[in-house]
């Protein structure tokens, strides 16, 4: 009754019919890699993956898939079991909206506070000089203040173009992603940024590995936004 819910057919309709029928049409392939791993006695909990019901709309579910063994223990089958996480899903989608734009909104602030204050002293900056150029009075410590501020500002819209464009967890693991992280974000700032981790860390949950990499992201960013610091060490 659970699976009729789920998928809209019910257990005449589907009894003795290929499972791939229920799987979309990009992900075909999935069923195959799937009874590999479990040929090779493997258990998958909580994978999370789409399929497709009756009607053609898409569901979000988490699968549990356990081998079936005969008396000898040779794998003759596979159990399934399907939990309807779309729910989850939506919501997890609405919070990274609203992350995102706390994000956009933080950035914005940090721009219109700071990068912009530096640009608004160069323009006065340069009104100063054009009314010295006038007079015929030379202005190198004008241009010395100008010349820091572009700096400056240089400086920090390079950070803040590296923060829009975090590293991508999923290509590699957390401590090769942090040391590429680091490395960047100390060019960027002149930060001087040691790191020194376990490689236990590796073997954590993804979500357990991003929430460690946004830490770090955050923390680096006040470190380099108001902690007038020249090094740091993670």
């Amino acid at each position: 009754p659970g699976a009729e819910r789920l998928f809209g057919y019910t257990a005449d309709e589907v009894l003795g019919k290929s499972v791939p029928s229920l799987f979309p049409a990009d992900l075909q392939n999935e069923e195959r890699a799937i009874l590999e791993r479990i040929g090779r006695g493997e258990r998958l909990e909580h994978y999370d993956t789409v399929r497709c019901r009756k009607d053609g709309s898409l569901v979000d579910i988490s699968l549990t898939v356990s081998p079936l063994r005969n008396a000898a223990g040779k794998v003759t089958g596979v159990s399934k079991i399907a939990r309807d996480i779309s729910m989850r899903k939506k919501t997890e989608h609405e919070r990274a909206l609203v992350l995102q734009d706390e994000e956009r909104r933080r950035i914005a602030k940090e721009l219109h506070d700071s990068t912009a204050q530096h640009l608004v002293a160069i323009g006065l900056n340069l009104m100063r000089l054009r009314a010295d150029a006038a007079g015929g009075t030379k202005s190198p410590d004008i241009l010395d203040q100008i010349e820091g501020s572009l700096e400056e500002a240089a400086k920090e819209l390079r950070a803040f173009t590296y923060l829009l464009h975090p590293p991508e967890l999923q290509r590699e693991r957390l401590s090769a992603t942090l040391g590429r992280y680091i490395e960047g974000f100390g060019s960027r700032t002149g930060l001087k940024i040691t790191m020194k981790s376990c490689h236990c860390v590796d073997q954590l949950s993804l979500p357990l590995q991003q929430a460690l990499l946004r830490i770090v992201q955050e923390a680096l960013t006040n470190v380099y936004r108001h902690a007038s610091a020249t090094c740091a060490s993670v």
